[in-house]
């Protein structure tokens, strides 16, 4: 019973990590044209929160369609750093690219169904 009851807190806390950073990259989308620098410098600072650090710490205890969808949003976020030209964004790929190659390597697999180009890891 109390195995049922972890694994039942385990997917509500990571199904809500899912909702959440999704409302994240929601939110980005709609307002991201009129972005300052220093708006852009928070929102990849959040990004680096949500798309690595709290992944790493949860994708244990996360089920594979949910892995996909935080790579769905990885390579959803970056596409619209990218659509709206965010300087600070290839910065935070040189970044991604260091602190998680793997995850950077499936955003680029699956990127160009999110409008990234497939060349941008050469730029």
């Amino acid at each position: 019973m109390l195995f049922a009851v972890c694994i039942m807190m385990a997917s509500c806390t990571t199904a809500s990590y899912v909702s959440n950073y999704q409302s994240f990259v929601d939110k980005t989308e709609m307002n991201s044209h009129r972005y300052t620098l220093n708006d852009w410098a928070k929102s990849i600072h959040k990004f680096k929160k949500y798309g690595v650090t709290d992944f790493m710490n949860k994708q244990r205890r996360m089920t594979g369609e949910q892995r996909g969808e935080v790579l769905k949003l990885d390579a959803r976020y970056v596409g619209i750093l990218i659509r709206e030209n965010a300087i600070q964004g290839y910065s935070l790929i040189k970044d991604l690219r260091s602190l998680a190659p793997d995850m950077l390597e499936e955003i680029l697999k699956g990127g160009h169904i999110f409008g990234i180009p497939n060349d941008i890891h050469r730029r």
